[in-house]
């Protein structure tokens, strides 16, 4: 109750002073308001509530100061308590400081050192009175202290609170060492920077280190590029992929181009070589052995390296891969090295086999003998099963030649004489050959014969050949004089050596009178510029001729003659002209009269193709009119159910018509040899799918089943012509169906018995074909008697076209047939060994009874056509052709006159033209239209003509006009040319 006592003497002068304040307030208050006699007893307990008043009112107030001291207690203690901690903290810190391992040092803002410890002076090599002289600047290699200030600089600025970075310091004996230093702000208890404080751990000895390994690296990378070799890591876990610098160039690349991953390496693989290198590292990953395969790579600029690849796999403790590393070496000059020096001992081992030489060696000391594969052979023993030894040798050589044989070889080891020498040898079977052998010994310092090398050759050829050689020249001086060639031998100045007895009566001279004679005397002088010619050609080529010219007889007449030569030496070494001479009197008669019969047949062939050009001309002019009014019914209304009949047969007949006459247009372009073919990989699925299609209206017609299996076409390509291969397989199937009975069959199968080759066979099951008409199938015009005792319509020539196509496209066609079973008629072409072709048909399917005419009026309402039309008939047709179609604005023509007058005075959207009409046909009509166009993109012209050769087309188009219709035509192929030229 210390706070108590103290206050105790206040609190009994606090509450006297209270009753009496009371008591003299309440005497007061009583006077004031009138009341004199109040008496001081009255206010006695006005005097004890002013003190207890007081009294509570102290008690309370000592009560708070109370517990605000308590508090104060509480806070000073722990005030101590933290400044305690802080000066132990101050205490370590300073410790750490002056007793660290690392230097350490505090910066003012200017730069200077404020405090270090001895670790920072030991490390700069400095007294601690100099280091008060000296700032970071000073000690900061000039190459780093621009980065080094900037840092510090944004510490200062309040940027960075800290960072750490290497640099150099220089020391006070100017040497350099390596510190990696950590700075952080340093503020003062108002938080405001002061400066810095720095961490530096010397890293001389790492960056020493750093620098050697660098070095070393450097230098394995030197030795690398200069030994081709590469090096690589492969983290099969994360499938982080590294190269080295070579690694990188060996492929093709600067190093680090590229990101190396597992599936770039093989990439780089050649293809043919890429499953050897994926089998190669499966099995090293399974088996955990390193593996080795070389290789061909090709590189990004597309060169192709051979290397050698080296692999090793890591596995970790639970057996499971985590990496791979290896090298690859470029091993390109080696390798070529290599195939070159097999290439030459295989050309050496097959140069003496064909060449039939073998070579030997011969140790004279140990008797060792050595030969080479061929010599065996050469003594009788192809499988090589002669055991090599000297005694075998001379075993397997002739009686008659052992002894001088081994006279050679004791003259050439003793005496030293060449040993050369030609004998026979006796073969197993008792065959006799004839060798050649030569060889030379070697001689030890001292000069003793250590050694022998030969060379032995097959040489029957040649000595069947010399004692043959005696009997040719014999043969040779009887053919000679009895050949009816004249042959001579001349100087080079013509004068005549040798000539035979032909040669002689030839030139109507006796043997001794052209023995006086030279070869000039027997030339007219016309002839001297081209024997000139002949001369030089003979100097160059030492050859001349053939050629012709004529010579003059004794009796002054001409004989025209053919001249070969060739230029020969001599045993002198004197240059000789040998000269075969050919009377040609009676080839320049039958050449006259095969150049007569040969120019009859070009006309006769001008005038077949004039005859079948006109021919078809004529009749497809009334066939136009046949065909255009048969259509124009369709479109008829009203007609009865017979007169629709009528006007369908009489398109039929008239579309059976025109087939013929193509057909027979077909043969003639044939073998006129105008077929022209676009030759291409075809797709035989595609083909056959549409040709059914085609096919099926005639065959459902005829109640004849189609059938093929989808399956054995798939992927199957031949090269051919696909209109025309089109067409061939049609005209096939409409045979099949034609010359089949009621609920038959016509089947397409497809097989591949040849190698390399396809055969597509079309089956029907109709009346079949006699071995005897089998030999007249293919002649034209030839319906082998069919017609005789059936209504089925043909000309006999399309199976003599269809196999003309086939063998035009390379192809081969042939017929199986059995009477009363039906036929096979296939055909054989190359398959192509690609299966990954994709080849889309662009043929011009007949699709014309498909198509439903539609008027074009909504498109041409506004077109002005122009129609140049000399037949009346034509004119009609076209007239309601075209209003059919929509076409309204038509002006028609009936010359070329009237049509250019036309197209000067209005404009046309298109001018539709024939060919041959009055006054001015249509192709002079082009011509002066297209002289008369001032702008490019001219008038578009398509020529309607009933001339259909394909000169005609040619022509046409060569003039000027950009498409071309042959009479008669469909008025949906006039719907198809309106719609292409003229613009929507």
């Amino acid at each position: 109750m210390v706070f108590f006592n103290k206050y105790y003497y206040f609190l009994l002068l606090f509450s006297v002073g209270g009753m009496f304040t009371g008591g003299m307030a309440y005497v007061v208050q009583g006077r004031a308001f009138g009341f004199n006699n109040v008496s001081v007893l009255a206010v006695v307990p006005e005097f004890f509530v002013g003190a207890i008043v007081a009294i509570t009112i102290l008690f309370l107030v000592l009560r708070s100061q109370s517990k605000l001291k308590e508090a104060n207690s509480r806070l000073e203690a722990e005030v101590n308590i933290q400044t305690a901690k802080i000066r132990r903290s101050e205490e370590k810190f300073r410790g750490i400081f002056n007793h660290s391992s690392s230097a350490m040092v505090t910066v003012g803002k200017t730069g200077n050192f404020v405090v270090w410890n001895e670790a920072f002076r030991e490390m700069l090599g400095y007294d601690n009175e100099e280091l008060k002289e000296l700032s970071f600047r000073d000690m900061t290699h000039p190459d780093d202290l621009e980065a080094s200030k900037n840092y510090v600089d944004k510490i200062l600025s309040g940027e960075l609170s800290t960072f750490r970075i290497e640099k150099r310091w220089i020391r006070k004996d100017k040497s350099i060492c390596w510190g990696e230093i950590s700075v952080a702000a340093l503020r003062n208890n108002d938080g405001e920077i002061i400066g810095t404080i720095a961490n530096i751990t010397n890293i001389s000895k790492h960056k020493a280190f750093e620098e050697k390994l660098q070095g070393v690296a450097t230098g394995l990378a030197n030795a690398q590029r200069r030994a081709n070799l590469g090096s690589w890591s492969w983290d099969v876990v994360s499938g982080a992929v590294e190269w080295s610098d070579e690694t990188f160039r060996i492929y093709g690349y600067e190093p680090g181009a590229i990101a190396p991953t597992y599936e770039k390496s093989i990439e780089f693989v050649r293809p043919s070589d890429r499953d050897a290198v994926q089998l190669a590292l499966s099995e090293a990953m399974q088996t955990g052995k390193p593996y080795s395969i070389e290789h061909w790579i090709v590189r990004a600029d597309g060169e192709e390296r051979y290397i050698t690849d080296l692999g090793e796999v890591t596995f970790d403790d639970q057996g499971e891969i985590i990496r791979m590393d290896g090298t690859v070496l470029d091993i390109t000059e080696r390798k070529i090295a290599q195939d070159s020096l097999t290439i030459q001992e295989e050309r050496l081992k097959r140069g003496q086999f064909f060449a039939n030489i073998g070579t030997w060696d011969w140790n004279i000391e140990t008797g060792d003998l050595v030969w080479t594969d061929r010599i065996p052979m050469l003594f009788g023993y192809p499988d090589g099963n002669l055991e090599t030894s000297y005694e075998n040798f001379l075993a397997a050589l002739h009686p008659d030649d052992r002894e001088d044989v081994m006279e050679a070889v004791n003259r050439c080891v003793e005496k030293d004489e060449p040993y050369e020498i030609e004998h026979r040898v006796v073969w197993p079977d008792g065959t006799v050959r004839w060798l050649h052998e030569c060889g030379a010994v070697l001689r030890n310092e001292e000069g003793k014969a250590v050694q022998m090398l030969g060379v032995v050759r097959d040489i029957n050829t040649r000595k069947l050949a010399e004692s043959a050689l005696v009997e040719s020249e014999e043969k040779l001086s009887k053919l000679f004089e009895l050949s009816p060639l004249g042959i001579a031998l001349t100087d080079m100045g013509g004068k005549y050596l040798e000539f035979n007895k032909a040669f002689s009566e030839m030139c109507g001279y006796a043997a001794d009178e052209l023995a006086q004679l030279d070869y000039w005397t027997l030339t007219p002088a016309e002839y001297r510029e081209q024997e000139a010619e002949q001369l030089k050609s003979l100097l160059a080529t030492e050859r001349y001729g053939p050629y012709e010219k004529v010579l003059r007889q004794k009796n002054g007449e001409i004989v025209p003659i053919r001249l070969n030569g060739m230029l020969v030496k001599d045993s002198t070494g004197q240059s000789r002209i040998w000269s075969i001479v050919e009377n040609i009197t009676e080839d320049k008669k039958a050449q006259k009269q095969l150049e007569e019969a040969k120019l009859s047949a070009e006309r006769a062939n001008q005038a077949k193709s004039a005859f079948l050009s006109s021919m078809s001309h004529e009749l497809r002019t009334p066939l136009n009119a046949i065909l255009g009014f048969a259509q124009l019914f369709e479109f008829e209304k009203g007609l009865s159910k017979d007169q629709e009949n009528s006007a369908k047969e009489i398109y039929r007949a008239g579309e059976h018509l025109l087939s013929l006459i193509n057909e027979v247009l077909d043969l003639a372009r044939i073998e006129a040899g105008h077929v022209e073919l676009s030759m291409e990989p075809v797709d035989l699925s595609q083909i056959v799918d549409e040709c059914m299609a085609l096919m099926a209206p005639f065959a459902e017609t005829h109640e004849i089943e189609l059938g093929f299996t989808a399956s054995q076409f798939d992927n199957l390509f031949i090269e051919s012509d696909y209109t025309r291969l089109k067409q061939v397989i049609l005209n096939l199937m409409s045979n099949g169906v034609k010359y089949n009975h009621a609920k038959g069959s016509v089947r397409i199968n497809c097989t591949k018995d040849v190698p390399g080759r396809i055969r597509l066979a079309v089956v029907d099951t109709g009346m079949g074909i006699s071995e005897r008409n089998l030999k007249k199938l293919f002649q034209p015009f030839n319906r082998l008697g069919v017609e005789e005792n059936t209504d089925i319509e043909g000309t006999g020539i399309g199976l003599v076209i269809t196999k003309q196509l086939v063998d035009l496209m390379g192809g081969t066609m042939g017929v199986n047939s059995v009477i009363g079973q039906g036929s096979t008629f296939w055909l054989e072409f190359p398959l192509l060994h690609s299966t990954k072709i994709d080849k889309s048909s662009d043929s011009d399917s007949d699709s014309d009874n498909a198509v439903n005419v539609k008027p074009l009026e909504t498109l041409l309402c506004d077109a002005n056509i122009l129609v140049a039309e000399d037949n009346v008939v034509n004119q009609f047709i076209l007239k309601k052709q075209l209003k059919l179609l929509g076409c309204k604005n038509v002006t028609f023509a009936e010359n070329g006159v009237k049509a250019l007058a036309y197209w000067r005075q209005s404009s046309f959207d298109i001018l539709l033209t024939d060919i041959h009409m009055p006054l001015m046909d249509g192709y002079e009509l082009v011509e002066q239209i297209r002289e008369s166009e001032s702008t490019s993109s001219g008038l578009p012209i398509v020529a309607i003509t009933a001339s259909a050769m394909d000169t005609d087309t040619k022509r046409c188009l060569e003039n000027g006009m950009d498409d071309f219709i042959s009479k008669p035509f469909s008025i949906r192929t006039l719907q198809g040319i309106l719609e292409k030229w003229i613009p929507m």
